[in-house]
């Protein structure tokens, strides 16, 4: 609880400094130049260590769903980055060791994803739980030097299109 209270706290701040920046912007002369870099550098201590920067479509990171009402995902799961709409919000699609029960099924077994149970290498596409999310919800894989895992855009297209086939039923 208390690291969202202090997550929700550092998004207003980051959101105060964009305000300053957007303010700033196309701004050339040498005191405005100065007051962009300190806003940066201020900005920079409310960005989490563990936020994966420059996220793009086919990203694989791990998303902190929190606690869970019924079959809601809870707590970690991988998920691949389907879209990034508008800023901060990512539409992702997440990913589980578990064959899900019933829909449409989809599973890749070579994205090399590091699980508790090496034996397990299938990750399957729970198209129930694709959702928008914030990106303090993302955070880099701590085991990949890279922090995240990409999955081709041909992948990702596949993933969409069937997720689409779904919801126009």
């Amino acid at each position: 609880m208390l690291k969202k209270l202090k997550d929700g706290h550092s998004n207003i701040k980051e959101i105060e400094f964009n305000k300053e920046l957007r303010k700033l912007r196309g701004k050339t002369d040498i005191e405005s130049i100065k007051k962009i870099k300190k806003i940066k550098q201020k900005r920079s201590k409310h960005v989490s260590k563990e936020y994966p920067s420059s996220l793009q479509k086919g990203d694989i990171v791990n998303c902190e769903f929190g606690s869970s009402y019924c079959n809601e995902l809870d707590k970690y799961h991988y998920v691949v980055i389907l879209s990034n709409i508008v800023g901060s919000m990512y539409l992702v699609a997440p990913l589980t060791s578990v064959k899900p029960v019933g829909g449409e099924i989809l599973f890749y077994d070579d994205l090399k994803l590091p699980s508790a149970n090496p034996s397990i290498t299938k990750s399957y596409v729970l198209f129930n739980q694709i959702r928008f999310v914030h990106f303090r919800r993302l955070e880099n894989i701590n085991s990949l030097k890279s922090g995240k895992r990409h999955m081709d855009i041909t992948r990702v297209r596949e993933i969409l299109d069937k997720y689409n086939s779904i919801i126009s039923e």
